[in-house]
């Protein structure tokens, strides 16, 4: 009729005024499409106050309309209008949920160019995208939310992302109705996937949202970001909700291998903080611990312990000590360390100082510090107030003794400054008759000629029998000299110029050496080995006269040839000190005569000394 095809006449893009005798037709009676349809019920909608009387008329037929065109899925911007205006929770029901989950976020896009066949929408999280048609450079499509990736294609296949242009328009308000749809909606991924992303920003997690995240969980369209969010949020539930079951369940099905480290923290914390113990366990032998939160480590190592009998296992070790290099630690955790662990002496030396109460694991601690560091030759300052501890609770013997040579070593050979406890200690291992070594002989001989203050009067009978030892090995050093109450050690030592030498590159010392004498002769230069005294220390001795140098210079032989290290040179000085009457100190007193040209006195001195060599020869006959 007449009103229908004035309507049809209409350009509904334009504003414009209806007669009241149109709206008055169509109150009784409605042949028209949805789309006039709902351009005509906009109107009224639009003038309410204008028309109260046709409003009223009219508002059942408009949510009878509105409600049909929800069930049928349809959108335009009219029908948008009717929506935001009519739309209560109570339409939102199982029948119109469905379509009004994709309703509520759609968009109408516009483009210029004509030749633009399909919008295809990437939502993150959803591994399938949604293809839309364009008809007359317009389409309606659905935006969950606001980081979707936008794509246009063209006849050919051709797609662009930013040289389109565009509009794209929003004319629902969906918020307040998202909450009750979705309590019907179970088979929109695009609505989980955005449900899941806002429930990082809700409190509580309700039995819907449960449903949800077990639906992205089992599809197969979800991406493992979302997936992994939504395992997160059940665990979560049930460990709120104190479901053993169901936190069991989801623990034994999570892809641990796709999930971040964050994430891994996340479960581990839901695993220990349920008693899941095991499962913790086996997570941290394929990923370690790093991930985790320190105060959930330290939980979990107070309860595996005491589970395993404080036994040796390498994942609950590395799980310990991360704990403990982190600063947080247990009374489980220190013992269980300083019974079993093995790593950088600095590190051991740390837990050694946290556990002065637990003395068995303690000695233990100290004997692995100690024999590592033999070992290893690292250094750390509390070295010997470890060693006093061990010695003060029973040391082995075997150890003890590799301990005093190697800091006797550093001493001696090194001549890096060393404690006197360690030379007390050489002395109280040789009196109680076990073995010395060599090395700690010598470091103990030089010590004390540098420090006779502090030697035990008792300790003198050990310096005596090490002297002896030594010169009978032919070792002669100028500390032996200290010791002038010895006096065979004196009269043993007192002829004797000696040269010390340390090794730099580790190789062979060999001594060239020429002989000048007081009158300006010179010998040829000679050349020996020196004595090796121990590794890395090396002597020769010389018997020179008043007014005899020796020049010298020393090379080392190895593989790569010989390399200059010292020179220099010695001169014998007019007093040896000591006893006097000995034929090396005549010969040196006659030289000494004749460089001062005291002939009286070289006469006396040399007459003397052939009676003392007629003497010997007439009462010492050898047979």
């Amino acid at each position: 009729n007449l009103y229908e095809y004035y309507m049809m006449s209409l350009d509904m893009q334009k504003i414009q005024e209806l007669p009241k005798i149109v709206l008055m037709y169509f109150m009784y009676q409605n042949n028209l499409d949805y789309e006039r349809t709902a351009f005509l019920y906009y109107y009224i909608l639009q003038h309410k106050e204008e028309y109260s009387e046709l409003y009223d008329s009219y508002r059942p037929r408009i949510e009878r309309f509105v409600i049909d065109q929800i069930q049928k899925g349809r959108i335009n911007r009219y029908l948008a209008g009717l929506y935001q205006e009519v739309l209560t929770p109570g339409i939102v029901t199982e029948q119109t949920a469905p379509s009004l989950a994709r309703l509520l976020f759609a968009h109408q896009v516009t483009v210029e160019d004509a030749r633009l066949r399909k919008i295809i929408v990437y939502q993150p999280g959803n591994l399938q995208p949604a293809v839309y048609h364009i008809q007359d450079r317009r389409a309606w499509i659905v935006l969950y939310g606001n980081d979707n990736i936008i794509v246009f294609e063209d006849a050919y296949g051709n797609r662009f992302m930013k040289t389109v242009d565009y509009t794209l328009e929003k004319l629902l308000m969906s918020g307040k109705y998202i909450r009750i749809l979705a309590h019907y909606v179970k088979d929109s991924h695009g609505l989980d996937v955005y449900l899941c992303e806002e429930d990082r920003y809700e409190g509580d997690i309700s039995p819907d949202s449960v449903e949800r995240y077990k639906r992205l969980i089992a599809s197969t369209h979800c991406a493992m970001s979302v997936k992994s969010r939504a395992y997160m949020n059940l665990l979560q539930y049930y460990y709120s909700a104190d479901d053993a079951q169901g936190m069991e369940e989801y623990l034994k099905r999570l892809p641990m291998e796709e999930l971040s480290a964050e994430e891994r923290a996340q479960v581990v914390r839901f695993m220990v903080m349920s008693g899941k113990n095991q499962m913790a366990y086996e997570c941290f032998t394929t990923y370690g611990s790093y991930f985790a939160d320190v105060k959930i480590l330290l939980r979990f190592v107070d309860e595996m312990v005491p589970q395993m009998d404080y036994q040796e296992d390498a994942v609950l070790l590395a799980v310990a000590s991360h704990v403990f290099k982190k600063g947080k630690y247990s009374g489980i955790l220190l013992l269980y360390l300083a019974r079993h662990f093995k790593g950088m002496t600095k590190d051991m030396r740390d837990i050694w100082k946290m556990t002065a109460s637990y003395e068995d694991a303690r000695y233990e601690l100290s004997e692995r510090m100690l024999v590592q560091m033999l070992y290893s030759g690292a250094f750390i300052g509390e070295k010997m107030e470890i060693f006093r501890y061990y010695v003060s609770m029973g040391a082995k013997q075997e150890i003890e003794a590799a301990v005093l040579a190697q800091c006797a070593y550093e001493f001696f050979v090194k001549e890096k400054l060393t404690e006197a406890f360690v030379f007390q200690e050489i002395y109280r291992v040789y009196s109680r008759g076990d073995e010395v070594q060599g090395i700690s002989k010598l470091a103990f001989l030089k010590y004390y000629a540098e420090n006779q203050e502090e030697m035990p009067a008792e300790a003198k009978y050990v310096a005596q029998g090490f002297l002896k030892e030594m010169l009978d090995k032919k070792i002669y050093l100028n500390c032996f000299r200290e010791y002038k109450e010895f006096s065979h050690i004196w009269e043993e030592m007192r002829d004797r110029t000696v040269i010390e030498y340390r090794s730099i590159s580790g190789g062979r010392p060999r001594i060239h050496y020429v002989m000048l004498h007081d009158n300006g002769d010179a010998d040829e230069y000679v050349s020996r080995y020196m004595q090796e005294v121990y590794p890395g220390v090396y002597s020769v001795d010389f018997v020179l006269f008043f007014g005899e140098c020796l020049q010298y210079y020393i090379m080392e032989e190895n593989e790569d040839g010989e390399q200059l290290t010292e020179s220099g040179s010695i001169q014998k000085s007019d007093s040896v000190g000591g006893q006097p009457g000995s034929k090396f100190e005549m010969i040196n007193d006659m030289a000494i005569s004749k460089s001062m040209q005291d002939y009286d006195t070289l006469d006396h001195l040399l007459e003397e000394y052939c009676g003392r060599e007629y003497l010997n020869e007439q009462l010492f006959v050898l047979k």
